[in-house]
């Protein structure tokens, strides 16, 4: 896969990097030339570590003396993690900066730093959910997860010994794999309460193990190995000069399917295509911005495209949404997607929306004056 930020935030698993008889010197170490190498390659770094095994001593101890309320039991873990944090940032000292983001908001940017190191924040938000706000808070849209598994299984490894890897699965599967409720001390590749989060907005955490080999490929965009936790990837495409009631039929069945890409014809190809004079993709971009946000409540990525194509023969996704009219389109951009031997996008097609003429509705007819924007005729 590509990263399309330079900025990537690590959840560093406790148990990886603190785990229950010592500190794990000798990963530490090569985690930390590893990180200094990337460095050099222009990428920085966000990392968040977890409480790891002091943070189950500290909780165990504590319940056999009295009563833990959860929120206690938090507290603990909170200041392991926060222990744990200056211990990076101990490490990482000429790269870092210096205050520990231990709070949301108090570190805002990297400055002159190539290092930013976290740690949990307050009760009921584990260090994956601070993982998860921190990389929205950055503009980033994937988290990597440390783990000693390295995969999502289809059950507790520990338990069934018919546990299969995982290597791509949508946030609401996942969600049927975990408890539904946080709580102190759970072990799950990602907790619900970040795995939530990340599905509402359409963050992608990507689980991996401590192999620093294989971190290596995946940050440079190569194979690797490890599990995928998205929503489902949808795209669709088109010229929306006109937003109208088919444009609204089409959009909400991609967001109803995932996170949604546009692919906005470029001023050249939207003229080629309407054999007339087009508004231009920067007022397109931008009322379609709007009407996204304002009809749905959510974001979509839009970008510009030169040719029917777009990106759909080289990148990854799940759905394709299209008319009768563009159905076409998808069926050869799986035709070239077969021949470089990736899998198909599968494709969903909604039927045209007709105006009270029975119709279709278009942009064009609408600039005629035919109908307007719902299909109604204009006398």
């Amino acid at each position: 896969m590509v990263f399309k930020s330079k900025i990537f935030v690590i959840a560093l698993g406790g148990s990886i990097a603190f785990p229950d008889d010592n500190i794990n010197v000798s990963f530490l170490k090569r985690f930390s030339l590893f990180i200094k190498r990337e460095i050099k390659r222009g990428k920085k770094f966000i990392i968040v570590p977890g409480g790891g095994g002091i943070t189950r001593r500290y909780q165990e101890a504590a319940k056999r003396i009295t009563r833990v309320k959860d929120e206690d039991k938090d507290w603990l873990g909170i200041h392991a993690t926060r222990l744990n944090a200056h211990f990076l940032r101990t490490i990482f000292k000429d790269y870092a900066e210096p205050v520990i983001l231990d709070e949301r908001g108090k570190v805002l940017s990297f400055d002159s730093h190539s290092i930013i190191i976290a740690s949990g924040w307050r009760p009921g938000w584990s260090t994956d959910y601070v993982a998860c706000q921190i990389a929205l808070d950055f503009g980033t849209r994937e988290v990597i997860n440390l783990s000693e598994a390295g995969y999502v299984y289809t059950a507790d490894i520990k338990k069934d010994p018919k546990a299969r890897p995982i290597k791509k699965l949508f946030w609401d599967d996942y969600l049927k794999l975990i408890p539904s409720r946080w709580s102190p001390g759970l072990h799950t590749p990602v907790d619900p309460v970040a795995a939530r989060l990340a599905k509402r907005q359409g963050l992608m955490v990507i689980t991996v193990s401590s192999n620093l080999d294989n971190l290596k490929r995946l940050l440079r965009g190569g194979d690797f190995r490890g599990t995928i936790l998205a929503n489902p990837r949808v795209v669709v495409g088109g010229t929306f000069e006109v937003i109208h009631r088919g444009h609204r039929k089409l959009l909400k069945k991609a967001f109803d399917l995932g996170d949604v890409f546009i692919g906005l014809t470029s001023d050249e190809m939207a003229k080629g295509l309407k054999k007339r004079k087009v508004k231009k993709f920067e007022a397109r971009k931008k009322a379609l911005e709007a009407f996204v946000k304002k009809e749905f409540n959510k974001e979509a990525e839009i970008v510009k495209i030169e040719d029917r194509f777009g990106s759909a023969v080289e990148e990854d996704f799940d759905y394709i949404v299209v008319s009768p009219e563009t159905e076409k389109t998808a069926l050869l951009i799986n035709q070239k997607r077969k021949q470089l031997k990736r899998k198909p996008i599968k494709i969903v097609k909604i039927r045209f929306v007709l105006a009270e003429d029975g119709k279709p509705i278009s942009d064009t007819r609408i600039l005629k004056g035919q109908i307007d924007r719902e299909g109604k005729i204009i006398c």
